[in-house]
């Protein structure tokens, strides 16, 4: 399903981003890959699924389950934004949800400080909206379901507009990039 929203108003709108990971400053560089399938075969020119649990000090066999919680990320131009991996392949590969670009840094992420991303957030809005339209990632809402978090997302919004509306996508689109495990807001005064 495919979904565009238009809105043509003659009031003050507001867009903005939020996601709760922060560098943990470890980096890899992406040796090996293929932007157009998604697909990292290596990371500091070793096995990707190897070298990523090796710098989360983890044992391979849990990478999978440690995706939601250490996603990687890249700054462009001083913002953050997350390159969700999706599966680990039989050759040792990882697929992401978007591309990841050859020989780049790339940040491992981990969870921040929720409220005071939070905080952050509203106070990026800059206005109390009479109308706000959240759209948070699908892998957002796994995190949240499965550390009980929504209550606390759900309180941070109703400090801006406690007429909320939003959903859960499989991607967000903010300005003109792909964002994933974030939450674009869209705030209308």
């Amino acid at each position: 399903m495919d979904l565009c929203i238009f809105v043509d108003c003659k009031k003050r709108t507001k867009l903005v981003k939020e996601n709760i990971y922060v560098p943990t400053g470890k980096k890899m560089l992406v040796t090996n890959a293929d932007p157009i399938k998604r697909c990292v075969y290596t990371f500091n020119n070793r096995p990707s699924d190897e070298e990523y649990a090796r710098i989360l000090g983890i044992p391979l066999y849990d990478l999978h389950d440690a995706f939601i919680s250490h996603p990687l990320g890249q700054k462009i131009d001083g913002e953050l934004f997350i390159n969700s991996p999706q599966k680990i392949n039989h050759d040792h590969s990882i697929t992401f949800y978007s591309e990841i670009i050859p020989n780049k840094f790339i940040d491992v992420l981990g969870l921040g400080d929720t409220k005071q991303i939070m905080a952050e957030t509203r106070e990026k809005m800059g206005m109390k909206p009479s109308t706000l339209l959240s759209i948070n990632c699908v892998l957002r809402d796994l995190y949240f379901k499965k550390h009980g978090k929504w209550r606390e997302v759900f309180a941070s919004l109703d400090e801006l507009n406690g007429k909320e509306a939003g959903y859960v996508s499989a991607g967000e689109q903010y300005n003109f990039d792909h964002c994933n495990q974030t939450m674009v807001m869209l705030g209308i005064e």
